[in-house]
């Protein structure tokens, strides 16, 4: 996880945020890795994964993972609204353009159910949410 949290065990069939990326990233057809972006010289900014390993390429997927089991606290809520305006913000700054794609496991599904304000400003930011199940499955949200 991007914020150096941990997640409980258990979480995408136990392998963690590393098991949710790797599925994002055969759903998507690339491979998806973590990397630091440094913007406007010094603010540094990192994604758990993104298509562009290095600087030689601009970024066309920035991938944020948000893991877990079990019942969501507000501070899991917070992250998740933390790292979409992360994405959103890094997305403007290095890659226009990209996709920007919060990955989450699903508990965190019923954070983005239709009918409250977070999935409508996820969709208004064009933000996708892909939730990884227990056995890999990966389903975009609308």
């Amino acid at each position: 996880m991007s914020s150096g949290a941990h997640a409980p065990a258990g979480h995408a069939a136990a392998g963690g945020d590393d098991a949710v990326l790797a599925a994002v990233g055969a759903h998507l057809g690339v491979v998806l890795v973590p990397r630091t972006f440094v913007v406007r010289g010094d603010v540094r900014v990192s994604v758990d994964g993104t298509d562009a390993a290095d600087g030689s390429t601009v970024p066309r997927v920035l991938v944020l993972v948000n893991g877990g089991t079990g019942q969501l606290k507000s501070l899991q809520r917070n992250k998740l609204i933390a790292d979409a305006f992360k994405l959103d913000w890094l997305r403007g700054v290095v890659a226009p353009g990209a996709r920007a794609l919060l990955a989450v496991t699903a508990p965190y599904a019923r954070l983005v159910a239709p009918g409250a304000w977070l999935p409508a400003a996820l969709r208004e930011r064009a933000i996708d949410v892909a939730v990884v199940d227990l056995a890999g499955q990966v389903r975009v949200l609308p």
